[in-house]
């Protein structure tokens, strides 16, 4: 049996937003419980990376079956936040055959891209599956092989773990999303994806 740790970014100070998304209201729970429920549909042990905020956002959570790790060095950008949650998973007892990477604020992804995601993925072969909308763009959520755990533990500022994919690009898998992959960024396209969810 495939064994995967799901490690949530959930760090950001949401500065556009002007108030942590990781809160915004969505179907009512929190967008981060949210988050979580779905991931946790796939049957997947999850990990929290908080940053900004993290002593308010993490109240929130704290009855969820999830491990919280705080990254002091959020303001440096996504890329430490990689790093320090693939850093607590490298202290699991039991080392995972991948890690899942996946957004706060991409609440409209079904679950059944999580499970596609993971149907394509083979442990020991030094895959990267990433995430494909219909117009071509890759993103987020996307499974590294447990082989890229020492790239992504060292991993700093904010290009997240873009120089890894691009770096082994022969070994990238994409799998369509047949749900969206856009991120909320402002009020405005939390209000439009909120509306899109509910219909």
């Amino acid at each position: 049996m495939i064994k995967l740790q799901v490690l949530l970014i959930a760090a950001g100070e949401s500065k556009r937003m002007g108030q942590p998304k990781q809160l915004l209201a969505w179907q009512g729970k929190t967008l981060i419980e949210h988050q979580i429920e779905v991931l946790q549909k796939a049957h997947l042990s999850l990990t929290v990376v908080l940053g900004a905020k993290a002593e308010i956002i993490s109240k929130s959570i704290t009855n969820l079956d999830v491990q919280i790790v705080e990254n002091a060095n959020w303001r440096e950008g996504m890329g430490t936040s990689i790093a320090c949650g693939v850093k607590e998973i490298c202290n699991l007892d039991s080392k995972p055959d991948g890690v899942l990477i996946a957004l706060v604020d991409q609440p409209l992804i079904a679950v059944a891209h999580f499970e596609a995601l993971i149907a394509n993925f083979e442990p020991g072969k030094q895959q990267i599956i990433m995430s494909e909308s219909e117009t071509g763009l890759r993103s987020a959520p996307v499974i590294f092989d447990a082989y890229y755990f020492e790239a992504l533990r060292r991993l700093q500022g904010d290009i997240g773990a873009k120089q890894i994919i691009k770096k082994h690009e022969n070994k990238v898998k994409t799998v369509l999303c047949k749900s969206s992959l856009e991120d909320v960024d402002t009020m405005d396209s939390y209000r439009r994806m909120l509306e899109d969810f509910s219909s």
